[in-house]
């Protein structure tokens, strides 16, 4: 499988999921960073430097948080180029292509949905 960057909705999801964590009880992360090009490692890091260094979000973003995609483009754009007709898409069913990526990340994803023996998927088949 091959797991591509979050849309901007599921990047939002992340960083309401990582600020409500229980280590960081009572915390005020203050305004929200614009949401985009983010991994939930990304994310992760921003929220664990805001809260050590008591700043905002934003100001732990605009004080050398930098995300994967602008840190290193190129590795990004290598894995995506072996990912392209060779993997499977870990966010839409069917088989990794680069150029639906920007198109996927306009849309909200439903995901993929595994299932084992005799489970029932979502169309009603096994």
């Amino acid at each position: 499988f091959y797991v591509d960057t979050p849309t901007d909705a599921a990047q939002e999801q992340m960083m309401a999921y990582y600020t409500g964590l229980p280590q960081y009880d009572g915390y005020d992360f203050g305004e929200m960073p614009e949401c985009r090009d983010l991994t939930g490692r990304d994310i992760s890091n921003m929220c664990e430097k805001a809260w050590r260094q008591e700043l905002s979000l934003k100001e732990a973003t605009d004080n050398g948080c930098v995300p994967i995609l602008r840190r290193n483009p190129e590795m990004v754009a290598k894995l995506r180029d072996e990912a392209h007709n060779s993997y499977l898409s870990a966010q839409i069913p069917g088989v990794y292509r680069k150029h639906d990526s920007d198109a996927v990340r306009k849309e909200e994803l439903k995901g993929r949905r595994i299932t084992w023996g005799d489970e029932e998927d979502e169309g009603g088949e096994a």
